[in-house]
């Protein structure tokens, strides 16, 4: 894979983490908004959901593709 190549895949695996991970995170904060309603000075988090799993595997493709960017493979 070319360098040129490499590097446009390690910049769409980093945007798709970041949209995912903002994404979560709104859910987190929603979640202890809604919380600090009913209980206040509440600070806790959800249980981890589908939308916190797929920012993890994002962040595990993004790992990925700086590996093969550092190797140039």
């Amino acid at each position: 894979m070319s360098r040129k190549q490499l590097l446009k895949d390690a910049i769409l695996q980093a945007e798709k983490f970041l949209d995912r991970a903002q994404i979560a995170l709104k859910e987190i904060v929603d979640y202890q908004a809604e919380m600090s309603k009913s209980v206040p000075g509440w600070r806790g988090e959800p249980s981890p959901s589908r939308k916190f799993a797929a920012a993890k595997r994002s962040s595990l493709d993004l790992s990925e593709a700086l590996v093969a960017l550092r190797r140039g493979k």
